[in-house]
């Protein structure tokens, strides 16, 4: 991947920045259901049954998955 070139010789845009390649293979080779899966998730909401942290990283990997900061 390091000596990939585009038409114009550059390095292609989804090997610029991690962000870009993160969305590129999600795109390519993550589940289509996930944020579908999220969504629901997130409209049945969260209660927490167990320790603090788990619960606000459930909570922050269902925003991820929505697409909010």
């Amino acid at each position: 991947m390091d000596t990939e070139k585009d038409s114009g010789g550059r390095i292609p845009k989804e090997l610029r920045k991690w962000e870009d390649f993160a969305k590129f293979f999600m795109v390519h080779f993550g589940d289509p259901s996930e944020v579908e899966r999220a969504r629901g998730q997130w409209q049945k909401g969260l209660t927490q049954k167990g320790k603090c942290v788990d619960y606000f990283e459930t909570a922050e990997n269902l925003l991820l998955k929505l697409g909010y900061d």
